[in-house]
């Protein structure tokens, strides 16, 4: 373990650079959600996941940027009014629902929540501007 420690410094180091760059500019969030999702495994994970970490600090900075700016928030709810939105918010209900009758109540709680986490990327990415890909 002694050898490994100038890797977990790095890692360390990258981590907290990439949630504060996401704070900053909240495009750069999608575009490191799309780069650790290979290495999701990789990822610490205490208590949550780290994809459910990074996933929080990218909304976090997107919130954080829709209270300044106007044009993003009528794209954002523009976005929320979609027929694919509606689709995946009412299969988010439903897959909530189907706790009350599960046989196994915690795997369709992890359901929900993935599939809470696919809404959240899809409207992530569907925010950003081309010109910025």
């Amino acid at each position: 373990m002694s050898d490994l420690w100038p890797l977990a410094l790095l890692g360390a180091v990258l981590l907290c650079s990439g949630l504060v760059l996401m704070l900053l500019d909240w495009r750069y969030g999608p575009l490191l959600l799309a780069a650790a999702l290979p290495f999701e495994g990789l990822l610490p994970s205490a208590g949550a996941s780290g994809m459910k970490a990074l996933t929080a600090a990218a909304l976090l900075g997107l919130c954080l940027h829709l209270l300044n700016d106007r044009v993003l928030l009528a794209r954002a709810l523009q976005n929320l009014c979609s027929d694919v939105s509606l689709a995946l918010a009412v299969l988010i209900g439903l897959s909530a629902c189907s706790m009350t009758w599960a046989l196994d109540a915690d795997a369709a709680l992890a359901r929900t929540i993935t599939f809470a986490g696919v809404f959240v990327l899809l409207h992530l990415f569907a925010l950003l501007d081309t010109p910025f890909l």
